[in-house]
């Protein structure tokens, strides 16, 4: 089995090499009511473990006994030198990004220029000016606040919050169908009710699953509550990828306006700024690299979050009770290694995600496009296929990211694994 890093390259070590195992918690039902049930005999209490187990560069200073020698020092417990993982992918997402930038520049500037000529020959006459600008920020500022308040009821609320959440996203769902059905959309409306039917069910029967929930969540709040630096990674993440979406609004928009064919076509005849060829595959490409590079691009900010988040959650489950402590800066070492030996794996699997979604949303456009009924309804079908495989790519992900973020391994390496 592969050792972990965690943050620093370690989980407990067991005396004589052998794993206890613990009794389970207490449960607080059997606390209350416990004169209705007889009372079994516990396994005997277990020590926490005393020290992190050695790493791989500590096991090279111990000897056949397993015993270290004395002059192994105590950063010996550490690894150093963690491989980089999955480079292939950190190369390729930054030349992506060096494209997406490019891309971005000449847009901005081709549209610039357009409005300097006086150009009325634009589509749907969509402007990027300072109305503009404040009305994302509005909105952007909603969602912040909004999700403040949304965190501020998840860490007094934790029961209800859960609750809330399922039965909001039920709602969602059957006002999405109801939505479609009067929209005469009806095959995507059959589509969504059906998903609305078995997220109903599925409240019913995790319902008993609420209370361990709970007790997940609180646990988690104390934990982030003692690290508060983690809360700084989250809002970090969110402004990043704020800002990084308003960016890319204002790009796409430019992209339209200035490679769109018939606008395009029609500053070529009034001898306007001209901005290449007006042919209809270019901005269907550029469309479709615009829509991966956000898809990837979000996809990387919100993993890198979660891969750091991991790393200290990690430190504090290997560190926390032992002679050593958690060591300083946890969060620190975490995001370091996120963003160095561990963001190759970061960037190979939201290119996956990526991928998905792209197609997801090509397949949701061309079921809105078409006049055919049947056509329609088979291009709404394989979008929810693909929403399916996404989803539960997303949910396989999120544990290898984890291991990503202990182990230090490849993400093929974590998928596989898991």
């Amino acid at each position: 089995m592969s050792q972990p890093y965690g943050q620093h390259g370690q989980p407990p070590n067991y005396a004589g090499g052998q794993v206890p195992y613990y009794p389970p918690p207490p449960d607080p039902y059997n606390q209350k009511n416990n004169h209705q049930y007889q009372q079994y005999p516990q396994h005997p209490q277990y020590p926490p473990p005393s020290a992190p187990p050695p790493s791989f560069m500590q096991s090279q200073s111990m000897g056949n006994n397993g015993e270290n020698n004395d002059n192994a020092g105590t950063n010996n417990k550490f690894n150093p030198t963690p491989k980089y993982r999955d480079l292939w992918a950190a190369i390729l997402f930054l030349l992506h990004l060096g494209a997406f930038i490019a891309l971005s520049v000449l847009a901005l500037r081709n549209y610039a220029a357009i409005q300097r000529s006086g150009s009325s020959d634009s589509v749907q006459k969509i402007t990027l000016n300072w109305s503009t600008i404040w009305l994302l920020l509005i909105c952007v500022g909603v969602g912040f606040v909004l999700s403040m308040i949304y965190l501020a009821f998840a860490e007094r609320f934790p029961r209800r919050f859960i609750i809330g959440t399922f039965i909001i996203s039920i709602l969602f769902y059957w006002a999405m169908a109801v939505f479609y059905f009067i929209a005469k959309y009806f095959s995507m409306a059959i589509l969504i009710a059906i998903v609305a039917i078995f997220y109903t069910l599925f409240f019913f029967w995790w319902r008993p699953l609420i209370p361990f929930s709970s007790i997940m969540l609180e646990t988690v709040i104390d934990i982030t509550k003692k690290f508060k630096s983690l809360l700084l990674v989250a809002f970090s993440g969110l402004f990043l990828e704020t800002l990084y979406s308003i960016w890319w609004i204002f790009t796409f928009i430019a992209a339209y306006q200035v490679w769109y064919p018939e606008a395009c076509r029609a500053r070529s005849d009034n001898n306007l700024p001209a901005t290449g060829a007006c042919e209809s595959g270019k901005i269907v490409a550029i469309v479709v690299f615009l829509l991966f590079s956000f898809y990837w691009t979000s996809q990387v900010i919100q993993t890198w979050v979660h891969v750091t988040t991991s790393g200290v959650f990690a430190t504090y489950y290997f560190f926390e009770g032992t002679a050593q402590g958690v060591p300083s800066m946890p969060t620190l070492r975490s995001a370091k290694r996120a963003s160095t030996t561990s963001f190759g794996s970061i960037c190979f699997g939201s290119l996956i995600v990526a991928l998905l979604q792209v197609i997801r949303a090509l397949l949701r456009s061309a079921a809105q496009e078409t006049d055919n009924p049947f056509g329609a309804f088979c291009f709404a079908c394989a979008s929810v296929i693909v929403d399916m495989v996404e989803s539960l790519l997303q949910y396989f992900n999120f544990y290898a990211y984890t291991e990503v973020a202990i182990y230090g391994k490849s993400f093929r390496e974590s998928v596989r694994n898991y």
